[in-house]
């Protein structure tokens, strides 16, 4: 089964979030201050409120011991009976979830009717996600559940966003590479009327800051991998 807790706190900042129309860099801004509050920028601080509890949630719940006691059964067999369209992510943040969830609305579907699982990836990383499967790679994961897989926000969080930079041009860059692949790869299937729409992803990524610089990072990459940890199923009708 999913971690309620989590699915629940997820889905009330991002509705939180759409009902204050905080745009994509608002939204990564509100998560960099929760994680370091002393950094100079502002955030919606309702919402950074927000994200400091599913922060203190994350650390505080107990972790798979292994990748095999991932409890993904539920997954498996919603991606298995899922008529509609299907992507399977490599590496999608909760930024970029945000973001789809905010183009919807804005395509004048129903977000209410949308619902997002989210499981604990005891490592933050792909091999996890591929053991929970018992597959040996992300094509087969994608092969054998009839999805679309989509690779490039992985590649880019490590080509591109793995150096340090100044947080304005790291936030600046999210936006304009992350994004925009990920709406730009779903949003034909977005904009088909009355079609539902389910995206799996194997992990997402943290931000992590020193003074002002910042980088993209999961798993064993990080310091502390919070927000990495999330293995996120995404519904949209």
């Amino acid at each position: 089964m999913s971690n309620y807790e989590l699915e629940f706190q997820i889905r009330e900042i991002i509705i939180y979030a759409l009902k204050r129309r905080v745009n994509y860099e608002g939204f990564v801004k509100a998560i960099v201050k929760a994680l370091y509050p002393n950094l100079s920028i502002y955030a919606e601080p309702e919402l950074v409120r927000k994200l400091k509890a599913l922060i203190e949630l994350i650390n505080n719940t107990e972790k798979p011991k292994t990748p095999y006691d991932m409890p993904i059964e539920e997954v498996k067999q919603i991606t298995a009976n899922w008529k509609g369209s299907k992507y399977l992510v490599d590496d999608l943040g909760l930024p970029e979830i945000y973001e789809i969830l905010r183009y919807s609305m804005q395509l004048g579907r129903n977000i209410n009717l949308t619902r997002i699982l989210a499981f604990i990836n005891p490592w933050g990383n792909t091999a996890a996600f591929k053991l929970a499967f018992d597959e040996g790679s992300m094509r087969e994961i994608a092969r054998n559940y009839v999805t679309d897989f989509i690779r490039g926000q992985d590649e880019l969080v490590h080509e591109i966003f793995g150096k340090f930079m100044n947080i304005e041009d790291l936030i600046s860059s999210m936006n304009n590479k992350l994004r925009t692949n990920i709406i730009h790869l779903v949003k034909h299937d977005l904009e088909i009327k009355d079609n539902s729409l389910l995206i799996m992803a194997d992990h997402g990524y943290d931000i992590e800051c020193e003074s002002a610089m910042c980088r993209l990072c999961h798993g064993n990459g990080c310091i502390k991998p919070i927000f990495s940890l999330i293995t996120p199923l995404v519904i949209l009708r």
